[in-house]
């Protein structure tokens, strides 16, 4: 027998018993299950009540830690923190989502779905506190991902690719995708310690380079720069920081400080140089593909990603860093931010999709103002795919006959007609499901 098989018949047996002993389970015939998700305590977090993540715990009844950083809380099958089924019944209470895909093959989707995807959702949902710059980091498409799994899995742990999309909460902030060429030779040219730190050869070479060579000579910038003596690297921090301190009006340089004052001997704090950056009001969206260069600097948002936490860092963290792999990885072509900010689609008068460019998943954002949200029901696009609903505001309603609550988090099975109604006050949610 396979080891799934093994375990799907272990889980049944165990559903089958506390069902015998509860007398409560006939059938997994259930429209709506309320799930308990794990939350990720990394130190660039936002910490206590002053983290989203916090605030959604402490609504749903968890003393939190106002020392403590709540950066991340993870909705999904991830094995490094699957969701539970919680509050519907003693047989089912305490199983992970991932045991209830198992046992229960129907509730991931319909045929199609389940032959491409199996026991499990092919997509992580997230919501981020972002409290100081994470990481400059990458995510390996798939081919390299799973070279990476089978060589090094105590550093890359998953065999899948990673590409992801943020939807802001609050204004959110963070850096992606390369500039336009002109705009680097820009600033190394404006900022003179910067452009002595690149070294007049190497930049030389890049800005006198033909079209066709202009993205070898990036790699080669910023291969160089990050394999630079760590007491040149701080000399420069320094002298860019006096600067910034006597040019208060330089926006570029006050973005170089805010990140230096986190990290003042980092040479990743020469990235806000390299890559894009944006500021999103809540709503707006951006997409990042894989070996793309990217980091969060601040601010709270939605994300979701294909399932995998396969990260290839260069700098801006305490985590294990892979500059060569990093270096090796990306595809060095500058994208302008208004080819990859990713304008959601109005399905109706109160839900927008924002739909990426893959496969694995897409979000539908439900937002009914306080004005028009009594007194009238709110029919949900019917899927033919497992979806996750994160309620983020909310008074009081409920979802056909289960009752929603705010900061809340839900299991919605496949091909069910599923409806809003009763809804008090202001109503702002999103659902994650797998690519129709």
């Amino acid at each position: 027998m396979m080891r799934e098989d093994r375990k799907k018949k272990r889980i049944l047996i165990k559903l089958d018993n506390d069902a015998h002993k509860s007398k409560s389970i006939q059938s997994p015939d259930f429209s709506v299950i309320s799930l308990k998700c794990q939350a990720k305590h990394y130190e660039w977090g936002k910490k206590g009540s002053s983290s989203f993540v916090g605030q959604i715990l402490k609504d749903q009844g968890t003393t939190i830690d106002e020392d403590k950083p709540y950066a991340e809380l993870w909705m999904g099958t991830h094995k490094s923190g699957s969701s539970c089924i919680c509050g519907l019944s003693p047989g089912l209470d305490g199983h992970s989502l991932s045991d209830l895909f198992i046992a229960f093959p129907e509730f991931i989707g319909d045929m199609n779905i389940f032959k491409k995807y199996g026991h499990h959702l092919p997509f992580l949902f997230k919501v981020l506190s972002v409290g100081k710059p994470l990481s400059i980091q990458v995510h390996p498409d798939k081919t390299l991902a799973g070279q990476l799994f089978s060589s090094r899995p105590e550093h890359y742990p998953d065999p899948n690719h990673k590409p992801e999309l943020s939807i802001a909460l609050t204004a959110f902030s963070a850096l992606a995708y390369f500039r336009p060429h002109d705009q680097i030779i820009g600033f190394a040219k404006k900022y003179k310690k910067f452009g002595q730190l690149l070294g007049s050869e190497l930049l030389n070479g890049y800005e006198n380079s033909d079209k066709p060579n202009r993205q070898n000579w990036l790699k080669k910038c910023f291969a160089s720069l990050l394999t630079k003596k760590p007491e040149n690297i701080i000399a420069t921090i320094k002298d860019l920081v006096n600067q910034a301190n006597v040019d208060t009006g330089d926006e570029t340089l006050r973005l170089f400080k805010q990140i230096a004052d986190h990290y003042p001997d980092d040479v990743g704090t020469f990235a806000c140089f390299f890559l894009n950056h944006i500021q999103l009001k809540p709503g707006q969206a951006f997409f990042i593909d894989v070996n793309q260069p990217h980091c969060y600097l601040s601010g709270d948002c939605i994300e979701i990603m294909a399932c995998s936490d396969n990260v290839i860092r260069a700098g801006l963290t305490p985590k294990f860093k892979d500059v060569e792999l990093l270096c090796e990885t990306m595809t060095y072509k500058p994208k302008r931010m208004e080819k990859f900010l990713l304008e959601p689609i109005r399905n109706n008068d109160f839900t927008w999709l924002y739909s990426p460019p893959v496969d694995e998943f897409a979000i539908e954002k439900i937002e009914i103002p306080k004005g028009k949200s009594s007194g009238s029901q709110f029919p949900l696009h019917r899927l033919h795919s497992a979806s996750l609903l994160i309620v983020i505001e909310c008074e009081s309603g409920s979802i056909n006959s289960t009752a929603l609550k705010k900061s809340r988090v839900y299991f919605l099975p496949p091909g069910l007609n599923y409806s809003l109604s009763g809804l008090r006050g202001r109503f702002l949610a999103f659902r994650a499901f797998i690519k129709q």
